[in-house]
């Protein structure tokens, strides 16, 4: 059984107009950032279904929430995370495991992209399961 820790994420406020003194032009520039996640969430209980993108931008220590109720048509603020404090809050068991499974199926685990798509996964698995 999973331990879920209770604290909370640190949220930042992340100005765009301040992104480059962070190293990159603006938060749009596609070598700075990776979606991590861009589907649709259904909530059972109210039966209504948002569209949601997570998205990285590793040059800025941020991942950034973006949520799209279309039935309304209408946005939701954005929500800023440090992506240093979110890294912390990871299942590095299920991790393991997932490694592991791979590793029995002869995948190829040693890679960067597959590190990478596992540790983003589990990132966007975190967000989403709040």
């Amino acid at each position: 059984r999973s331990r879920v820790s209770t604290q909370k994420i640190t949220l930042i406020s992340l100005q765009p107009d301040l992104s480059h003194l962070y190293g990159c032009a603006d938060m749009s520039d596609t070598n700075a950032h990776v979606v991590l996640f861009q589907s649709n969430k259904f909530f059972w209980r109210t039966r209504n279904s948002i569209d949601v993108t997570i998205v990285q931008y590793n040059a800025l220590n941020v991942t950034e929430i973006i949520s799209y109720e279309p039935s309304i048509d209408k946005e939701a603020p954005r929500i800023y995370l440090n992506s240093k404090v979110l890294v912390t809050k990871l299942d590095y068991e299920e991790i393991a495991s997932k490694v592991g499974a791979a590793k029995q199926r002869n995948a190829p685990t040693q890679t960067a992209e597959f590190t990478s798509d596992i540790t983003n996964q589990a990132m966007s698995d975190y967000i989403l399961n709040r």
